[in-house]
Order: C-alpha cells, then structure tokens, then sequence
C-alpha cells in the first residue's frame, strides 16, 4: 500500500507502516499500529494520537480509505445479495496473518447486514428526511404608528 510519489516523499518508511498497519492489521487501533510499525514508545496511545493527526499521514490514511471504501451501487448489491439468502445460512471469512497462515472466521448474515447497513448511512442512502433549500423574498415592511 505505497503512497503516491508525493506522499512517499514525505512519510518515514515507519510512517508507511504506521498507515499500513493502521488501516490493515490494526483495524484503525492507532495504538496497536505504532506497535505494529515498530516505534518503541512508552505511550503508544499518545504517539498514535499524534501520527493519526500528521497532515501527510492523514491525507495518506484517506486516501486508501477512499480507494477501499465500497460506493453505494456496491453496497446495494451487497444488500440484495444478503438479502436474497436465508437468515439461517453463515458466512465463512478467511484472512492471512502476517506469516501466512490463514485465519477463518465465522459470522452469521446479520452481522453483515448489519455492517452494511451502516456503510449504506454512511453513504446516505438510507435518509428518513429529506433536506430543501428554497430561495424565498420576504418583504420588509415598517410600520408607524399614526396618531391622531
């Protein structure tokens, strides 16, 4: 997950590993990432904090969550194939840690579902109000009191 030349210019190769971490193995646990990229600190939780907040490393981290991201006709293809299935049918995940080895997960439909649903509000796809804007002239009017 290298950066664009620009980026790359200006992060420390731990800093690269940082955001790989932090967007991979770490889950968005910045704590655990500055562990994973290989900072030796006493607080772990600060120096994420302050890594998390650096400009390069941020738009970094954006960047990949942008291009990472699933977009709304993805989500709606998600939906409808989950929704599609039986509640009563699981999901098997497997995922590779870091030597390899592959690391399976079960999960049931509604906890899909239920992630996906998020992202979907995430993307306002799901919105109950609906917001207008109206340009609307309202005359001024002053008033005087007549005496008599």
């Amino acid at each position: 997950m290298s950066g664009s030349p620009e980026q790359s210019k200006k992060m420390t190769p731990k800093q690269q590993r940082f955001v790989d971490a932090y967007v991979g193995e770490a889950r968005f646990n910045a704590s655990r990432a500055v562990i994973e990229a290989g900072y030796v600190t006493k607080n772990p939780n600060d120096l994420g904090y302050q890594l998390r907040n650096t400009p390069h490393v941020r738009a970094r981290i954006d960047e990949i969550l942008e291009n990472e991201t699933l977009r709304a006709p993805e989500i709606l293809r998600e939906l409808t194939d989950v929704a599609m299935r039986g509640l009563d049918e699981f999901i098997e995940v497997t995922r590779y840690d870091k030597e390899g080895n592959p690391v399976a997960a079960r999960m049931d439909a509604s906890a899909k579902m239920k992630a996906l649903e998020l992202l979907g509000k995430n993307q306002s796809l799901f919105v109950d109000k609906v917001e207008q804007t109206i340009d609307v002239e309202v005359p001024v009017f002053s008033i005087r009191r007549v005496e008599d």
